[in-house]
């Protein structure tokens, strides 16, 4: 089934989830800030635009970007979609970015007085299962406009969880990246340890799978330092996966404070994750890296 669908920021996670769904039979409208990833989309099919005003007519909308303020900015802003929207036919946006739940709710309400309809839907799995279509995607927000995302969500994810109202998605993937960023930092720490005592290391990730140590850097030795070497091969690949690291902490910490709970190890966490440089945390991925 062919279904309209706009899809905005092609970043490192977007452009092979638009990928996807090109190679799914979506008619697609791609919005982008960088010329290079356009013409390579539109190569593939796709239609492709600068202006996030001109995905409005689509059915569903599907928001990518990296921050908060970019969110709004696409949805709400000046050259945002909300001034291009067919009012008789108002489209579903799909939040898909990383997101505090107040930015999602500030959005759904003011996309609200123009009929648009919003869900949050972040998502996880990495590059490959984006490319794959097998996301795990964490959704709130009302069941029906859920089920009418459901035929671009099922071409994405393998794993669609809805995790109550407008917002519990977001929240659900900033609890969940909580683990995962301090996995990927403290394996990687663990690991250089390991190697400097002279231990084995793909012994010592075997043994840790099976001991309480487990993470996903042991449940698979190999495909984690393919990551690290993805993530750590230069500077710009470390500093983007860097700052979207800093960005999740920042972003479990506001919810902590909103909810006045203290956090002093996400705390410290974070602390570590700003204090440290683009270069250090990329050699040390590049040392551990395949």
């Amino acid at each position: 089934m062919s279904i309209n669908v706009g899809f905005i920021g092609a970043g490192a996670i977007g452009r092979p989830m638009a990928e996807r769904l090109i190679e799914t039979s979506c008619a697609l409208t791609i919005c982008d800030v960088n010329p290079a990833v356009l013409a390579a989309l539109a190569a593939l099919g796709a239609d492709t635009t600068a202006e996030p005003r001109d995905c409005a007519t689509a059915e569903i909308i599907v928001v990518m970007v990296a921050t908060d303020a970019q969110a709004h900015e696409v949805v709400l802003g000046p050259r945002g979609l909300i001034h291009g929207i067919d009012p008789k036919r108002p489209p579903l946006v799909v939040l898909a970015s990383t997101l505090l739940p107040a930015t999602v709710e500030a959005i759904a309400d003011q996309a609200g007085k123009s009929r648009v309809a919003v869900i949050d839907a972040p998502v996880s799995g990495g590059v490959v299962r984006a490319r794959e279509g097998k996301l795990t995607i964490m959704a709130g927000g009302a069941p029906a406009d859920l089920e009418r995302a459901a035929p671009v969500l099922n071409r994405l994810a393998t794993e669609v969880h809805h995790c109550g109202v407008l917002g519990a998605g977001a929240a659900t993937k900033i609890v969940n990246n909580i683990m995962g960023v301090a996995s990927t930092f403290l394996m990687t720490e663990a690991m250089q340890i390991a190697g400097a005592a002279g231990l084995d290391r793909r012994r010592m990730a075997s043994i840790m799978e099976s001991s309480s140590g487990r993470n996903f850097g042991t449940q698979d030795w190999q495909a984690f330092r393919t990551l690290l070497g993805r993530y750590g091969h230069d500077v710009q690949a470390a500093k983007a996966n860097v700052d979207v690291c800093r960005k999740d902490l920042h972003h479990a910490l506001a919810m902590a404070a909103a909810a006045g709970i203290a956090a002093p190890f996400v705390q410290a966490m974070s602390a570590a994750a700003d204090s440290s440089t683009y270069a250090d945390i990329a050699d040390r991925w590049k040392s551990l890296g395949t």
